[in-house]
Protein backbone atom coordinates (compact mmCIF):
# COMPACT_ATOMS: atom_id res chain seq x y z
CA UNK A 1 0.00 0.00 0.00
CA UNK A 2 1.12 3.25 -0.96
CA UNK A 3 1.78 5.71 1.44
CA UNK A 4 0.29 9.41 0.51
CA UNK A 5 2.70 12.08 1.83
CA UNK A 6 1.09 15.06 3.46
CA UNK A 7 2.34 17.39 0.94
CA UNK A 8 0.89 15.17 -1.89
CA UNK A 9 -2.33 15.04 0.42
CA UNK A 10 -2.25 18.68 0.21
CA UNK A 11 -2.13 19.18 -3.43
CA UNK A 12 -4.77 16.66 -4.11
CA UNK A 13 -6.76 18.73 -1.78
CA UNK A 14 -5.86 21.69 -3.43
CA UNK A 15 -6.68 20.25 -7.08
CA UNK A 16 -10.17 19.55 -6.31
CA UNK A 17 -10.70 23.37 -4.84
CA UNK A 18 -10.98 24.86 -7.99
CA UNK A 19 -8.31 25.84 -11.33
CA UNK A 20 -5.65 27.76 -10.84
CA UNK A 21 -5.68 31.67 -10.27
CA UNK A 22 -2.68 33.18 -12.28
CA UNK A 23 -3.80 36.30 -12.55
CA UNK A 24 -4.34 37.41 -9.02
CA UNK A 25 -0.81 38.77 -8.00
CA UNK A 26 -0.93 39.14 -4.71
CA UNK A 27 -3.53 39.04 -1.39
CA UNK A 28 -3.26 42.00 1.81
CA UNK A 29 -4.01 40.29 5.37
CA UNK A 30 -5.56 42.96 7.26
CA UNK A 31 -6.81 42.51 11.16
CA UNK A 32 -8.77 45.17 12.34
CA UNK A 33 -7.39 47.88 9.55
CA UNK A 34 -4.25 46.61 10.29
CA UNK A 35 -1.41 45.29 7.37
CA UNK A 36 -0.34 41.80 9.31
CA UNK A 37 0.77 39.79 6.41
CA UNK A 38 1.03 39.99 2.34
CA UNK A 39 0.80 36.31 0.30
CA UNK A 40 1.98 36.67 -3.69
CA UNK A 41 1.84 35.01 -6.70
CA UNK A 42 5.35 33.57 -6.26
CA UNK A 43 7.35 30.15 -5.28
CA UNK A 44 6.20 28.76 -2.07
CA UNK A 45 3.23 31.52 -1.85
CA UNK A 46 1.05 30.22 -4.76
CA UNK A 47 -1.14 27.94 -3.07
CA UNK A 48 -2.01 30.14 -0.09
CA UNK A 49 -3.08 32.80 -2.12
CA UNK A 50 -5.01 30.83 -4.39
CA UNK A 51 -7.15 29.18 -1.20
CA UNK A 52 -7.49 32.77 0.44
CA UNK A 53 -9.11 34.53 -3.18
CA UNK A 54 -10.90 31.18 -3.16
CA UNK A 55 -12.74 31.64 0.15
CA UNK A 56 -12.91 35.47 0.76
CA UNK A 57 -16.09 36.52 0.35
CA UNK A 58 -16.33 40.32 -0.07
CA UNK A 59 -13.00 40.76 1.07
CA UNK A 60 -13.36 39.27 4.33
CA UNK A 61 -12.29 35.44 5.79
CA UNK A 62 -14.96 35.04 8.51
CA UNK A 63 -14.83 32.16 11.10
CA UNK A 64 -17.14 29.82 8.10
CA UNK A 65 -14.66 31.01 5.35
CA UNK A 66 -11.34 30.12 7.81
CA UNK A 67 -12.71 26.70 8.73
CA UNK A 68 -13.37 25.91 4.85
CA UNK A 69 -9.89 26.93 3.94
CA UNK A 70 -8.10 24.76 7.25
CA UNK A 71 -10.46 22.25 5.78
CA UNK A 72 -8.03 21.93 2.53
CA UNK A 73 -4.94 22.83 4.17
CA UNK A 74 -5.94 19.83 6.51
CA UNK A 75 -2.96 17.65 5.06
CA UNK A 76 -0.16 20.35 6.79
CA UNK A 77 -1.50 21.29 9.96
CA UNK A 78 0.42 18.75 11.84
CA UNK A 79 3.05 19.44 10.77
CA UNK A 80 2.18 23.73 11.37
CA UNK A 81 0.88 23.02 14.71
CA UNK A 82 4.52 21.45 16.00
CA UNK A 83 6.75 23.58 13.65
CA UNK A 84 5.42 27.28 14.35
CA UNK A 85 6.70 29.19 11.56
CA UNK A 86 6.65 26.60 8.60
CA UNK A 87 3.45 27.91 7.52
CA UNK A 88 3.00 31.27 8.11
CA UNK A 89 -0.34 31.23 6.96
CA UNK A 90 -1.92 28.58 8.33
CA UNK A 91 -0.46 30.08 11.86
CA UNK A 92 -2.57 32.87 11.13
CA UNK A 93 -6.00 30.88 10.43
CA UNK A 94 -5.89 28.48 13.02
CA UNK A 95 -4.66 31.45 15.78
CA UNK A 96 -7.47 33.38 15.23
CA UNK A 97 -11.14 33.25 16.91
CA UNK A 98 -13.94 32.26 15.59
CA UNK A 99 -15.26 36.14 16.93
CA UNK A 100 -12.55 37.50 14.50
CA UNK A 101 -11.83 37.91 10.76
CA UNK A 102 -9.55 39.06 8.48
CA UNK A 103 -9.53 41.52 5.64
CA UNK A 104 -8.47 40.40 2.11
CA UNK A 105 -7.44 42.94 -0.40
CA UNK A 106 -6.99 41.27 -3.63
CA UNK A 107 -4.46 42.80 -6.76
CA UNK A 108 -5.00 41.55 -10.47
CA UNK A 109 -2.13 41.26 -12.60
CA UNK A 110 -1.27 39.48 -16.10
CA UNK A 111 -0.77 35.78 -15.56
CA UNK A 112 1.97 34.99 -13.29
CA UNK A 113 3.64 38.12 -12.99
CA UNK A 114 5.77 38.61 -10.17
CA UNK A 115 6.94 34.87 -10.86
CA UNK A 116 7.95 35.91 -14.50
CA UNK A 117 9.73 39.16 -12.79
CA UNK A 118 11.75 37.46 -10.20
CA UNK A 119 12.56 34.45 -12.51
CA UNK A 120 14.07 36.72 -15.35
CA UNK A 121 10.99 35.87 -17.72
CA UNK A 122 9.36 38.73 -18.01
CA UNK A 123 8.52 40.63 -21.34
CA UNK A 124 9.14 43.88 -21.85
CA UNK A 125 5.20 44.61 -21.32
CA UNK A 126 5.30 42.83 -18.21
CA UNK A 127 7.97 45.04 -16.96
CA UNK A 128 6.08 48.38 -17.79
CA UNK A 129 3.15 46.61 -15.89
CA UNK A 130 5.35 46.05 -13.37
CA UNK A 131 6.86 49.59 -12.98
CA UNK A 132 3.11 50.89 -13.36
CA UNK A 133 2.16 49.25 -10.23
CA UNK A 134 5.27 50.76 -8.56
CA UNK A 135 3.89 54.08 -10.00
CA UNK A 136 0.21 53.68 -8.54
CA UNK A 137 1.57 52.71 -5.61
CA UNK A 138 -0.02 49.58 -5.56
CA UNK A 139 3.44 47.47 -5.08
CA UNK A 140 5.99 49.06 -2.39
CA UNK A 141 9.35 47.81 -2.62
CA UNK A 142 9.01 47.29 1.83
CA UNK A 143 5.77 47.37 3.53
CA UNK A 144 5.20 47.90 7.40
CA UNK A 145 3.27 44.52 8.89
CA UNK A 146 2.03 45.31 12.52
CA UNK A 147 3.11 42.63 14.96
CA UNK A 148 0.53 40.53 16.55
CA UNK A 149 0.54 37.87 18.78
CA UNK A 150 -1.66 34.47 19.28
CA UNK A 151 -3.15 34.36 22.54
CA UNK A 152 -6.48 31.97 23.76
CA UNK A 153 -8.44 34.77 22.79
CA UNK A 154 -7.13 34.94 19.89
CA UNK A 155 -4.96 37.32 17.67
CA UNK A 156 -3.61 40.57 19.65
CA UNK A 157 -2.29 43.63 18.07
CA UNK A 158 0.98 44.88 19.27
CA UNK A 159 2.18 48.55 19.44
CA UNK A 160 4.70 48.10 17.06
CA UNK A 161 5.41 47.23 13.65
CA UNK A 162 8.09 45.67 11.46
CA UNK A 163 9.26 46.72 7.99
CA UNK A 164 9.26 43.77 5.62
CA UNK A 165 11.21 43.69 2.06
CA UNK A 166 8.53 42.83 -0.67
CA UNK A 167 10.71 40.94 -3.15
CA UNK A 168 8.10 40.78 -5.93
CA UNK A 169 8.01 44.56 -6.16
CA UNK A 170 11.93 45.06 -5.80
CA UNK A 171 11.58 42.85 -9.20
CA UNK A 172 9.52 44.90 -10.63
CA UNK A 173 11.35 47.92 -9.89
CA UNK A 174 15.15 46.53 -11.04
CA UNK A 175 12.71 45.47 -14.66
CA UNK A 176 12.44 49.42 -15.17
CA UNK A 177 15.57 49.42 -16.02
CA UNK A 178 15.10 47.17 -19.18
CA UNK A 179 11.72 47.64 -19.72
CA UNK A 180 11.77 50.34 -22.00
CA UNK A 181 13.62 51.51 -25.01
CA UNK A 182 16.23 54.23 -25.24
CA UNK A 183 14.64 57.31 -26.42
CA UNK A 184 15.04 61.42 -26.60
CA UNK A 185 13.79 62.50 -23.60
CA UNK A 186 12.93 66.28 -23.25
CA UNK A 187 15.17 68.84 -24.88
CA UNK A 188 18.96 67.25 -24.91
CA UNK A 189 18.48 63.93 -22.93
CA UNK A 190 18.34 60.43 -23.78
CA UNK A 191 17.05 57.65 -21.23
CA UNK A 192 15.49 54.41 -21.01
CA UNK A 193 13.61 55.14 -18.04
CA UNK A 194 10.75 57.55 -18.73
CA UNK A 195 9.93 60.87 -16.76
CA UNK A 196 6.76 60.14 -14.47
CA UNK A 197 5.01 62.70 -15.87
CA UNK A 198 5.63 62.51 -19.32
CA UNK A 199 2.97 63.31 -21.40
CA UNK A 200 0.56 64.32 -18.57
CA UNK A 201 -2.48 66.55 -19.07
CA UNK A 202 -3.15 69.27 -16.86
CA UNK A 203 -6.11 67.60 -15.16
CA UNK A 204 -3.87 65.04 -14.44
CA UNK A 205 -1.57 66.99 -12.93
CA UNK A 206 -4.30 68.20 -10.57
CA UNK A 207 -5.64 64.90 -9.30
CA UNK A 208 -2.08 64.03 -8.87
CA UNK A 209 -2.12 66.94 -6.39
CA UNK A 210 1.63 67.18 -6.49
CA UNK A 211 4.16 70.04 -7.01
CA UNK A 212 6.73 69.22 -9.23
CA UNK A 213 8.58 72.61 -9.55
CA UNK A 214 10.66 73.28 -12.57
CA UNK A 215 14.44 71.91 -12.22
CA UNK A 216 12.56 68.46 -10.43
CA UNK A 217 13.48 65.04 -11.92
CA UNK A 218 11.29 62.32 -10.81
CA UNK A 219 11.26 58.50 -12.64
CA UNK A 220 8.46 56.63 -13.71
CA UNK A 221 7.70 53.76 -11.20
CA UNK A 222 8.09 56.26 -8.33
CA UNK A 223 5.18 56.86 -6.42
CA UNK A 224 4.24 60.55 -5.27
CA UNK A 225 1.61 61.06 -2.80
CA UNK A 226 -1.01 63.98 -2.94
CA UNK A 227 0.50 66.95 -0.66
CA UNK A 228 3.89 66.14 -1.87
CA UNK A 229 6.43 69.57 -3.01
CA UNK A 230 9.28 68.27 -5.15
CA UNK A 231 11.50 71.38 -5.48
CA UNK A 232 14.61 72.23 -8.03
CA UNK A 233 16.78 70.20 -8.35
CA UNK A 234 15.28 66.89 -6.54
CA UNK A 235 15.86 63.91 -8.38
CA UNK A 236 13.15 60.89 -7.27
CA UNK A 237 14.14 57.86 -8.37
CA UNK A 238 12.18 54.44 -9.66
CA UNK A 239 10.77 52.05 -6.89
CA UNK A 240 10.58 54.90 -4.45
CA UNK A 241 7.54 55.50 -2.13
CA UNK A 242 6.37 58.75 -1.14
CA UNK A 243 3.32 58.56 1.25
CA UNK A 244 2.85 63.04 0.95
CA UNK A 245 0.40 64.64 3.00
CA UNK A 246 2.69 67.67 3.78
CA UNK A 247 6.05 66.45 2.42
CA UNK A 248 8.93 68.36 1.48
CA UNK A 249 11.61 67.26 -1.13
CA UNK A 250 13.84 70.11 -1.09
CA UNK A 251 16.11 71.67 -3.72
CA UNK A 252 18.90 69.15 -4.80
CA UNK A 253 17.38 66.18 -2.48
CA UNK A 254 17.74 62.73 -3.97
CA UNK A 255 15.18 59.86 -3.14
CA UNK A 256 16.81 56.94 -4.61
CA UNK A 257 15.55 53.85 -5.83
CA UNK A 258 13.39 51.73 -3.27
CA UNK A 259 13.46 54.48 -0.76
CA UNK A 260 9.96 55.07 1.84
CA UNK A 261 9.26 58.38 2.59
CA UNK A 262 6.32 58.47 5.18
CA UNK A 263 3.80 61.70 5.38
CA UNK A 264 5.17 65.33 6.30
CA UNK A 265 8.70 64.41 5.98
CA UNK A 266 10.82 67.19 5.31
CA UNK A 267 13.51 66.16 3.49
CA UNK A 268 16.51 69.40 3.80
CA UNK A 269 18.57 70.67 0.85
CA UNK A 270 21.62 68.61 -0.87
CA UNK A 271 20.20 65.32 1.39
CA UNK A 272 20.10 62.13 -0.02
CA UNK A 273 17.84 58.49 0.63
CA UNK A 274 20.47 55.38 -0.17
CA UNK A 275 18.40 53.31 -2.63
CA UNK A 276 18.63 49.99 -3.55
CA UNK A 277 19.18 47.43 -5.86
CA UNK A 278 20.88 44.54 -4.43
CA UNK A 279 21.46 42.20 -2.92
CA UNK A 280 18.32 40.67 -3.41
CA UNK A 281 15.80 40.90 0.20
CA UNK A 282 17.96 44.03 0.70
CA UNK A 283 15.36 46.45 3.18
CA UNK A 284 15.02 49.54 1.16
CA UNK A 285 16.04 52.88 3.73
CA UNK A 286 12.79 53.73 5.57
CA UNK A 287 12.06 56.99 6.44
CA UNK A 288 8.99 57.14 8.75
CA UNK A 289 6.26 60.04 9.16
CA UNK A 290 6.71 63.58 10.01
CA UNK A 291 10.37 62.96 10.21
CA UNK A 292 12.45 66.18 10.10
CA UNK A 293 16.20 65.92 8.14
CA UNK A 294 18.10 69.06 7.85
CA UNK A 295 20.62 69.89 4.90
CA UNK A 296 23.02 67.72 3.42
CA UNK A 297 22.31 64.34 4.92
CA UNK A 298 22.98 60.87 3.89
CA UNK A 299 20.75 58.23 5.24
CA UNK A 300 19.84 54.16 5.05
CA UNK A 301 18.29 52.35 6.94
CA UNK A 302 15.53 53.01 9.13
CA UNK A 303 14.71 56.35 10.45
CA UNK A 304 11.89 56.10 12.86
CA UNK A 305 8.42 58.21 13.13
CA UNK A 306 8.60 62.07 14.52
CA UNK A 307 12.98 61.86 14.27
CA UNK A 308 14.91 64.82 14.17
CA UNK A 309 17.97 64.57 11.64
CA UNK A 310 20.87 67.51 12.24
CA UNK A 311 21.95 68.88 9.13
CA UNK A 312 25.53 66.84 8.01
CA UNK A 313 24.62 64.00 9.65
CA UNK A 314 25.86 60.48 7.18
CA UNK A 315 23.98 57.39 8.60
CA UNK A 316 25.71 54.10 6.85
CA UNK A 317 25.79 50.53 7.60
CA UNK A 318 28.13 49.82 9.98
CA UNK A 319 28.67 53.74 11.26
CA UNK A 320 28.11 53.74 15.23
CA UNK A 321 25.12 55.26 16.62
CA UNK A 322 25.30 56.25 20.32
CA UNK A 323 22.77 57.49 22.58
CA UNK A 324 23.57 59.96 25.33
CA UNK A 325 20.32 58.39 27.73
CA UNK A 326 21.84 54.97 28.24
CA UNK A 327 25.74 55.81 27.44
CA UNK A 328 25.43 52.64 24.99
CA UNK A 329 25.46 52.05 21.48
CA UNK A 330 21.81 51.77 19.52
CA UNK A 331 22.16 48.32 17.83
CA UNK A 332 21.05 48.20 14.51
CA UNK A 333 18.31 45.67 13.10
CA UNK A 334 19.81 42.23 11.98
CA UNK A 335 18.75 40.72 8.02
CA UNK A 336 19.36 37.58 6.71
CA UNK A 337 20.07 37.20 3.18
CA UNK A 338 21.26 33.82 2.37
CA UNK A 339 23.96 33.15 4.08
CA UNK A 340 24.44 36.82 4.51
CA UNK A 341 24.17 38.60 7.50
CA UNK A 342 23.84 43.16 6.73
CA UNK A 343 23.34 45.54 9.43
CA UNK A 344 20.44 47.65 8.89
CA UNK A 345 20.87 51.20 10.81
CA UNK A 346 18.38 52.60 12.87
CA UNK A 347 17.70 55.88 14.46
CA UNK A 348 14.69 55.36 17.02
CA UNK A 349 11.26 57.51 16.94
CA UNK A 350 11.37 60.72 17.78
CA UNK A 351 14.80 61.04 18.74
CA UNK A 352 17.11 63.93 17.69
CA UNK A 353 19.97 62.62 15.78
CA UNK A 354 23.66 64.90 15.90
CA UNK A 355 26.95 64.00 14.61
CA UNK A 356 29.78 63.51 16.71
CA UNK A 357 32.60 61.56 17.14
CA UNK A 358 33.89 58.49 19.58
CA UNK A 359 37.64 58.33 20.64
CA UNK A 360 38.62 55.13 19.28
CA UNK A 361 42.66 55.70 20.54
CA UNK A 362 43.66 58.64 22.51
CA UNK A 363 44.58 60.31 19.28
CA UNK A 364 42.11 59.28 16.89
CA UNK A 365 38.71 60.01 16.82
CA UNK A 366 36.21 58.26 14.45
CA UNK A 367 32.86 59.81 12.89
CA UNK A 368 29.37 59.13 14.83
CA UNK A 369 25.90 59.76 15.56
CA UNK A 370 25.22 60.61 18.79
CA UNK A 371 21.12 60.42 19.87
CA UNK A 372 20.69 63.62 21.98
CA UNK A 373 18.30 63.59 25.69
CA UNK A 374 15.88 65.49 24.94
CA UNK A 375 12.84 64.24 22.63
CA UNK A 376 12.46 65.79 19.09
CA UNK A 377 9.46 67.90 19.99
CA UNK A 378 11.09 69.01 22.51
CA UNK A 379 13.86 71.03 20.15
CA UNK A 380 13.22 74.12 18.23
CA UNK A 381 14.01 71.65 15.35
CA UNK A 382 11.19 69.68 15.24
CA UNK A 383 8.66 72.86 14.34
CA UNK A 384 7.64 73.09 10.55
CA UNK A 385 9.23 75.98 8.77
CA UNK A 386 7.78 79.65 8.88
CA UNK A 387 7.24 79.56 5.16
CA UNK A 388 4.50 77.07 4.88
CA UNK A 389 3.02 78.16 1.57
CA UNK A 390 5.93 76.05 0.06
CA UNK A 391 4.03 73.03 0.63
CA UNK A 392 1.29 72.30 -1.51
CA UNK A 393 -2.04 71.95 0.50
CA UNK A 394 -4.19 68.60 0.56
Amino acid sequence: MTTVSAKDAFLENLARLTPECPTIGLAKLTFEGNLIRIVAQVPGQSASLRILSHFQKDGKLTHKEIAAALEVFSPLLKEAREVPGTHPTIDLLIGISPSQELGVELLTTSEDLFAGLLGGRASSAQKQEGVMLLDEGKVRCAEKYRNFRFTPQGITLDESGVWVTQNYAVACMNGAFSAFPMERIGDGFYDKVPLKTSGWSESQFEKAGVRFIPGSFTRKGAYIGSGTTIMPGAIVNTGSYIAGQGVMIDGGARVATGAQIGRGVKLGAGSGVEGILEPQGRLPSIIEDNVRVGANCELCGIVEEGAVIASGVVMASGKKIFDLRTGHEVPPRYMAIGETIVEIPLIPKNRVAVGGVYQKTPTLGIDCIVLLEKDAQETSLAQLPKNTSLYIKV
